[in-house]
C-alpha cells in the first residue's frame, strides 16, 4: 500500500526535507486509505449523491459534506486521545468490540 502511495524512504533519510519521517507517512497514508474505504458506499455518501441530485449547487453539497466530515474526524481524533490517555488499550479495544456487536445484533434484528 504504501509503495502504490509512493509512502516509502530510503534508510537513514527522512522522507521530506521538512523533517517528516517514514512512521509519519505510514500512519498518514494507513488512515487515508482505510478513512477512504470506510467512507465508500456510506450512508454519507449516498445523503451526499442525494443532495448533489437535487441542487445545482454542487459546491455547496461539496464543502457542506466535506466540513461535515472534517468536523467529525476532529471530534473523533480529540476523542480518541482523551479515551486513550484515561483507559488502557484493552479495555478501549474490547469496549469496541463489545458496541459492534451490539450494533451488529441491532441492525440483523432492525432495532437500530
Amino acid at each position: 500500500m504504501l509503495k502504490l502511495l509512493g509512502c516509502f524512504k530510503q534508510k537513514g533519510k527522512n522522507f521530506l526535507e521538512g523533517g517528516c519521517d517514514f512512521a509519519y507517512m505510514e500512519n498518514l497514508c494507513d488512515n487515508f486509505y482505510l478513512g477512504f474505504l470506510a467512507e465508500l458506499g456510506d450512508k454519507t455518501q449516498l445523503s451526499t449523491m442525494l443532495l448533489a441530485a437535487h441542487n445545482e449547487s454542487y459546491l455547496s453539497v461539496f464543502l457542506g459534506a466535506a466540513l461535515a466530515l472534517i468536523l467529525n474526524t476532529i471530534i473523533g481524533v480529540y476523542l480518541g486521545s482523551v479515551i486513550s490517555k484515561s483507559l488502557p488499550m484493552h479495555y478501549i479495544h474490547l469496549g469496541g468490540g463489545i458496541a459492534f456487536i451490539i450494533i451488529g445484533i441491532l441492525l440483523i434484528t432492525q432495532k437500530f
